[in-house]
């Protein structure tokens, strides 16, 4: 068994801090990359290069948090042989509203704590698109990641040409508020 350190305990780690850390991460890769985002390479690409400037970034302002893209897993521990992944109870396509199935969940950039389940250990989850500000699926699925899987933050990204567009969520739901 392992242990992971939290966060530095002087440290609070606010939505203000958030913000700028997913700032400096944004203009780190409209300066170093603009070539994925000029050429409409895949988004998955662009999540990668932005996932490793926020985890420089964290590095910089606090210890202890992971950085991941397309990370599923839930917890630490084998459950009749197979690793348990992060579901979401969300509206099947094609159903009515009123059924739902867990679907598993791979969100494009979170910041956790690997292996360890719970609010205190989900700091952000982030969804990213390219030239598109609306994406109402990807907005139910921040929704839930904070209700249901207790992220504290939320963030759904607008990658465009020109400049990123950002709307927040909080653990209570969407913030509606743009950085």
């Amino acid at each position: 068994m392992f242990t992971i350190t939290t966060m530095t305990p002087d440290i609070q780690i606010t939505q203000d801090l958030l913000i700028e850390v997913l700032n400096n991460a944004l203009r780190s890769l409209y300066a170093n990359d603009p070539f994925l985002i000029e050429h409409d390479v895949n988004e998955r690409s662009i999540s990668h290069r932005l996932a490793m400037y926020i985890q420089e970034e964290m590095n910089n302002q606090v210890s202890g948090w992971h950085v991941d893209c397309e990370y599923n897993r839930l917890g630490s521990e084998l459950v009749n042989n197979h690793w348990r992944s992060k579901t979401l109870s969300l509206p099947v396509a094609g159903v009515t509203t009123d059924d739902t199935k867990a679907k598993t969940v791979y969100p494009d950039i979170n910041i956790h704590h690997r292996g360890q389940e719970g609010g205190e250990h989900n700091l952000l989850v982030v969804e990213i698109k390219k030239n598109k500000e609306v994406d109402e699926f990807d907005f139910r699925k921040l929704d839930e990641y904070c209700e249901q899987l207790g992220y504290q933050f939320g963030v759904y990204i607008n990658i465009t040409v020109g400049k990123p567009y950002l709307l927040w969520w909080s653990g209570k739901g969407r913030l509606h508020q743009k950085t």
